[in-house]
C-alpha cells in the first residue's frame, strides 16, 4: 500500500523545507492513542511518506490536533450565527452542524475551504471514512469521496475534474503550481507538538 504513495510523489517536483513534516509509524500511533481517533490507513501511509505540506501551492494537507476543539467550537459558532432562511445546495443547518461535530479537519486551500472527515462513518472494510470539502461559512459542503489516495490524485494534483463542486470552487489555475509538493514543518504539525508534551 506505501508503494502506491511513494510512485506519486516520485511523479511530482518536491520542494523541501527545513524541519520536515514526516510522521512516522510510531508518531501515528501516539496521535491515535492520545486522541482516540482512528486515522485512515491511506493517510497514515501518505504521513509516512510525504509529510505535512502543500500540494500545487494550493491544498494544506495537515491536521488540527486541537484537543480542546477550539477550531471546531469556532465553525460551530459561525454556524448557528447563519440565518435559518439561508439557503444551503447541500444540507440543512442541523445536518451541517451534526457533521461539523463529527469532523476531523485534515486540511484546506489558499482560499480557506476545508477538507475533513466524518468520523461516524469509519468502515474496516476500507479503513476510511467520507471525505468532505466546502465552505463552512456558506453552508456549502460536498462529500467528494473516501479514497484518501484518490483524493489526493484527482483533486489536490487536478488529475480528474471538479465535476463534483460548484465552479466558483475550483482552483484558478493560473494561481497553482503543477505537480508539485512543498513540505514544511506546519503550524499545525506544532499544535501537534504540544499535543504530545501535555500531561
Amino acid at each position: 500500500m506505501i508503494e502506491k504513495w511513494q510512485n506519486l510523489l516520485a511523479q511530482l517536483e518536491t520542494i523541501e523545507n527545513e524541519g520536515l513534516g514526516i510522521w512516522s509509524e510510531e508518531r501515528l500511533l501516539a496521535f491515535e492513542a492520545k486522541t482516540g481517533i482512528t486515522l485512515p490507513a491511506d493517510y497514515k501511509y501518505f504521513c509516512q511518506v510525504f509529510g505535512l505540506g502543500m500540494f500545487c501551492n494550493y491544498w494544506r494537507i495537515s491536521l488540527y490536533p486541537d484537543k480542546k476543539n477550539s477550531r471546531k467550537e469556532m465553525l460551530l459558532t459561525e454556524i448557528d450565527e447563519l440565518s435559518d432562511s439561508v439557503a444551503s445546495p447541500t444540507m440543512d443547518k442541523i445536518s451541517l452542524k451534526n457533521l461539523v461535530t463529527n469532523a476531523l479537519i485534515f486540511g484546506n486551500t489558499v482560499n480557506s475551504h476545508l477538507m475533513f472527515w466524518d468520523l461516524r462513518t469509519y468502515s474496516e472494510r476500507d479503513r476510511s471514512y467520507d471525505i468532505y470539502f466546502g465552505d463552512i461559512i456558506y453552508a456549502d459542503v460536498y462529500q467528494v469521496g473516501r479514497n484518501f489516495f484518490e483524493f489526493v490524485r484527482d483533486f489536490c494534483l487536478g488529475m480528474k475534474s471538479y465535476e463534483v463542486l460548484p465552479e466558483w470552487m475550483y482552483p484558478d489555475p493560473q494561481e497553482l503550481t503543477p505537480y508539485s509538493f512543498y513540505s514544511l514543518k506546519s503550524p499545525f504539525e506544532l499544535e501537534f507538538i504540544q499535543l504530545e508534551e501535555e500531561t
